[in-house]
């Protein structure tokens, strides 16, 4: 199967050949009527022959072959490692992707005529080609050895070859490498068990995709036995350990004291409302059309505490009025970074502080930095927001167009607990109080615990099962955006932060009402500072900096006037004397 290039060729060169053939009989019927000699027609003929032929060797050597073995899994390969038309050159094996236990590769060597191994995207995104749609079945199986006795292979060769492991429908030889999934296999040799078989040694870290856990989830949302189904887009988290996938994906700090009594030092707001008007069913994009911000994508970036701080501080803003344009996580990224670590992790009261005394920009005036401290990098670059309370804010962002009419950046006012404690008057206070506030000042921050089965979730409404580690388990921070109910299941619309290809287009619907991975246990809502009122405040801090002033001055006034008084009685003692 050499593919849709191939394949293409033939729909191009069929129709064009069967015109040659016509144009060559009217050729050759004309110059019989014209009584020329059989040695012109035959040469004729032959021209034709050759012509054709020319055009299917033209076409063959003109399109590359597609990968073989799985050039129709979608997700993103190449594109996720590489910028578009700069893969590598030549032969260069650590260019290469995780795909289903094995590597595809982004390097020109994989564009070979026999025997291709490059990755799905890499025609289209490293070669420019056309992209082509996609079939979504899934590849074909490998073909197994059949020795049930050696399963990885024998040690025993009939030919007198080195013998060589068997793994993923490849052989592999005893000095090779190989990965599976996020483990690497770098050790071939006879089995200690059986020295007629030989072993592959592998390592066995725990992957955020686990094969086996995915398909017991598969089977158990088959059979109603679970309310979520897992992935099959193996494009996002193959190939990573949990470890990494906790540390690069997550990045909102664990408070260091349970959470329901570290917020208990936050005292939560009070509303005023009546339960029964609470529909039953809300979601803030439908009542705020056009200002709720998209989904994100922290990429391999461990500040989800910004993400989420800063996605639902855009919401406020464009509720409000003041902007329609997103914010720049960026910027807390890059200047928040007085007791936070970038993209190695940071905590939300950290950021909402920040947010309060400095502010922001929006995103387009302090845009996403792969390099430095964004993406795949670990350094936040040097922060563009000054400080100083001598500074002018606006200064560096004079040809930002997203501040033209602003005089000051993006500041909010303190942030603010939401939902009260459960009663046995109220037994849904909290969950009513979230949902209150989401439904009438806009989506808020909730702080999650994250099981390793929620890096598998594509669809439903995730609980946490028995199938997820025990032992490892990270901590996120997302944005609420409204509720539902499926089948009997209340749940809460999350809006995450791994790009739209993960989960529901972006989104993960989470049981609500029981607390699920603790996420009614901190969430928070903020209050924007409009123009207005930031006008208002500096006014304030002006005429309190003046008052000072002259307070200072006056003070120094009654000071002069008494050293004065002083001389004089002096002078007056010594003139008596």
């Amino acid at each position: 199967m050499k593919a849709r290039h191939h394949l293409w060729g033939v729909v191009i060169t069929i129709p064009f050949s069967l015109i040659c053939v016509f144009r060559c009989m009217l050729t050759s019927a004309g110059l019989a009527t014209q009584g020329l000699q059989a040695k012109t027609m035959t040469h004729g003929w032959s021209m034709c022959v050759l012509l054709i032929f020319s055009v299917f060797i033209g076409l063959g050597q003109g399109t590359p072959p597609w990968p073989n073995s799985y050039w129709d899994i979608p997700g993103d390969y190449c594109s996720a490692r590489y910028p578009s038309g700069q893969c590598c050159n030549g032969r260069q094996d650590p260019c290469s992707v995780p795909i289903l236990g094995t590597l595809c590769y982004c390097d020109t060597f994989c564009n070979r005529t026999e025997n291709s191994d490059c990755c799905p995207d890499y025609f289209t995104h490293c070669e420019g080609l056309s992209d082509y749609q996609y079939a979504l079945a899934k590849p074909e199986e490998v073909i197994k050895l059949e020795d049930l006795e050696c399963p990885q292979g024998s040690a025993l060769t009939t030919d007198g070859s080195s013998p060589k492991c068997f793994s993923n429908g490849r052989l592999v030889s005893t000095r090779d490498k190989v990965e599976d999934n996020c483990n690497i296999c770098s050790k071939c040799q006879v089995s200690p068990s059986n020295s007629n078989c030989m072993e592959l040694i592998c390592e066995t870290k725990l992957c955020a995709l686990d094969q086996r856990t995915m398909d017991e989830l598969d089977y158990g949302f088959a059979s109603n036995q679970y309310s979520w189904k897992p992935t099959t887009n193996y494009s996002n988290f193959w190939g990573l350990t949990l470890e990494d996938a906790i540390s690069k994906r997550l990045g909102t700090v664990r408070p260091e004291a349970p959470v329901s009594a570290l917020v208990n030092d936050m005292s939560a707001i009070e509303f005023v409302y009546r339960s029964e008007d609470l529909p039953k069913s809300f979601d803030a994009r439908d009542k705020w059309r056009g200002k709720i911000t998209p989904v994100l994508d922290q990429g391999e970036c461990g500040a989800s505490w910004a993400f989420s701080t800063i996605s639902m501080a855009s919401d406020r803003f464009a509720i409000e009025g003041q902007t329609e344009e997103a914010l720049s996580p960026q910027s807390l990224i890059s200047c928040n970074t007085q007791g936070q670590n970038g993209c190695r992790g940071g905590s939300v009261d950290r950021a909402w502080n920040f947010l309060r005394r400095y502010g922001t920009v929006p995103e387009e005036c302090y845009p996403f930095d792969d390099f430095r401290g964004y993406g795949s990098g670990d350094e936040a670059s040097s922060c563009r927001i000054p400080r100083g309370h001598k500074s002018r804010p606006l200064q560096a962002f004079e040809n930002c167009k997203g501040l033209d009419k602003r005089r000051g950046l993006f500041r909010t006012q303190p942030a603010y607990k939401v939902g009260r404690r459960n009663t046995r008057e109220h037994p849904r206070r909290t969950e009513e109080d979230i949902m209150f506030e989401i439904m009438t000042h806009g989506p808020v921050q909730a702080l999650m615990e994250v099981p390793s089965d929620f890096f598998m979730y594509q669809s439903g409404i995730y609980q946490r099962t028995n199938l997820a580690s025990q032992s490892l388990t990270g901590f996120h921070s997302v944005k609420l955006i409204g509720w539902g109910e499926e089948r009997g299941i209340p749940y809460w619309i999350c809006m995450n932060s791994w790009g739209e290809d993960w989960g529901e287009s972006g989104l993960v619907r989470i049981r609500r009402g029981v607390n699920e991975v603790n996420i009614e246990d901190f969430v928070v809502g903020v209050w924007v500072q409009t123009e207005r009122r930031v006008r208002g405040q500096q006014r304030e801090r002006r005429q309190r900096r003046l008052s000072r002033m002259a307070a200072r001055r006056a003070r120094a006034s009654r000071l002069r006037r008494r050293q004065h008084d002083k001389d004089e009685q002096v002078m007056n003692h010594y003139q008596v004397g």
